[in-house]
């Protein structure tokens, strides 16, 4: 099952990371590297942040849990969805009425003719913020029928959508270009959301939302408002009030922590933004390009497999069965470090031939693709440990210490943040991806340690696989150095 599960997220992920190169392939070459993408990326940041840590983990590893605890489930699920629903509305108004001091938030490098600009286009971008919780809820009660492919591809819509709006836009001014992608973002989260309706409906969600709505009436009309109002309800309404009152409860009080726990490398990239915001023109696109390649192999292989791992090692742990847990993970632990690694010294190593092939085209010149290969450098130092720890936190999970986790990255966080602040002044944009990637080493470290280190080595320690893992890395460091020797970049 956890095989099936992984290749079924693992190419989802990657046909929807292929679509999404082709996205990127084409802003370089239509946008290029310069103010306007900045605006752009600015503005797309945070929508594109809480897609991450909603869809990557947070929202399901709280959610799906208290969804199979939770007795009356349908009414669980559409208080959930409304509740959500009606405080992302009101933001989005919000954002919107106060489009000007929320940009200057998501840029505080820019100027005020530059925040004039941006404005409308962060306006529009965060209405994105609700069509991408609708998608993640929907996607997590299909998961809850073991139903991952909808999860897995859906992504692709957007990356689509946003393809077709450049294209369509290509011969206007670059301004209007942005407007145009803005909006494509827009359609293509209404395309995502329409993938899940059959499935849903096949499954039976669209019986179990109708019975959740009569749940809810009975325990307003007998339940929730006579206990309010101190009066005489039915005791079959009081412990339905109860019941669904007790279920939202469990759910909140897990859904934060696992949101900042699961969200480290999200809002370090997030952070980045805003401090290259104060770097010279450009900053910001290198960074984005350089991190969207970094994520291809973290999502192909660590959100991927954690993904699929997740539910097996949480029934395990729950049913007293961690010996079968631990050896779970323990083969998940070093098919992830393998993969990494692989990717890690390859990525490093041919940074260079990698974002010359990908970007360099149209408006994308020689001097952007040498700042962003060192950016994308110094961001692979780090997938290793971003990848290894996210096996951990689903273990600590797993035991309900969601607040340990999310203690764990808030400190992490905070000393990247810091390494940032001072490599910037004297490194640029490849400062902060190398402050990024410490912070990973710091969040792995921590992780590890909550873990426990004797169980670590104890349990994860194989002979075998650190030989096959060697030798692996051995034979790829020779081919690359062959590649170098004979593939040559043109000047």
């Amino acid at each position: 099952m956890l095989k099936k599960a992984f290749f079924t997220n693992s190419s989802g992920i990657l046909c929807s990371r292929i679509f999404g190169f082709l996205r990127d392939l084409s802003m370089a070459n239509i946008l290029g590297a310069g103010i306007y993408s900045d605006i752009f990326f600015v503005a797309f940041k945070f929508p594109n942040l809480f897609r991450r840590i909603f869809g990557e983990g947070a929202f399901t590893q709280s959610f799906l849990p208290s969804f199979i605890a939770s007795s009356k489930k349908g009414a669980f699920s559409v208080l959930v969805l409304a509740i959500f629903s009606l405080f992302l509305i009101g933001f989005c108004l919000l954002v919107m009425i106060f489009s000007g001091g929320f940009t200057r938030l998501l840029a505080l490098g820019f100027d005020a003719q530059l925040i004039e600009i941006t404005k409308p286009i962060v306006a529009i971008h965060f209405w994105y913020l609700f069509l991408v919780f609708i998608v993640t809820f929907l996607s997590t009660l299909l998961q809850y029928k073991q139903s991952f492919w909808v999860s897995a591809y859906n992504t692709a819509l957007l990356n689509i959508a946003m393809i077709c709006a450049l294209f369509l836009a290509r011969n206007q001014e670059e301004l209007e270009i942005v407007y145009f992608v803005s909006y494509g973002v827009l359609f293509g989260g209404v395309a995502q959301i329409c993938l899940h309706f059959y499935p849903l409906y096949r499954l039976g969600f669209v019986r179990l939302f109708l019975c959740g709505l009569g749940e809810i009436k009975m325990a307003l009309n007998g339940g929730l408002i006579k206990m309010i109002c101190a009066t005489q309800a039915s005791e079959k309404a009081k412990i339905l009030a109860y019941r669904i009152r007790l279920d939202l409860k469990r759910f909140f009080t897990q859904f934060f922590p696992a949101m900042l726990g699961s969200s480290t490398a999200q809002l370090a990239s997030f952070v980045d933004t805003l401090l290259a915001s104060f770097l010279a023109s450009g900053s910001i696109s290198y960074l984005y390009y350089a991190n969207r390649i970094f994520q291809l192999p973290l999502a192909i292989f660590a959100i991927a497999i954690s993904t699929a791992l997740f539910p097996m090692v949480a029934k395990a742990i729950k049913a007293k069965q961690e010996q079968q847990a631990l050896a779970t993970m323990k083969n998940a632990f070093w098919f992830l470090l393998s993969m990494l690694a692989l990717c890690s010294i390859g990525g490093i190593m041919l940074s260079d031939q990698i974002i010359w092939l990908l970007y360099e085209h149209g408006k994308f010149t020689r001097s952007d693709t040498l700042e962003s290969a060192a950016v994308f450098s110094a961001y692979m130092i780090g997938l290793l440990p971003f990848g290894c720890a996210r096996i951990f936190s689903l273990y600590l999970y797993s035991y309900n210490a969601q607040a340990l986790a999310a203690k764990i990255s808030a400190i992490s966080l905070g000393i990247g943040v810091v390494f940032s602040l001072i490599f910037m002044q004297f490194l640029g944009a490849f400062g902060l991806a190398l402050a990024g990637s410490l912070s990973g080493f710091v969040l792995f470290g921590l992780t590890i340690r909550a873990f426990g280190l004797n169980k670590f080595w104890t349990t994860m320690r194989s002979a075998k696989y650190a030989l096959y893992t060697i030798l692996a890395i051995m034979i790829e460091i020779m081919l690359l150095l062959g590649w170098r020797y004979v593939v040559q970049i043109p000047t």
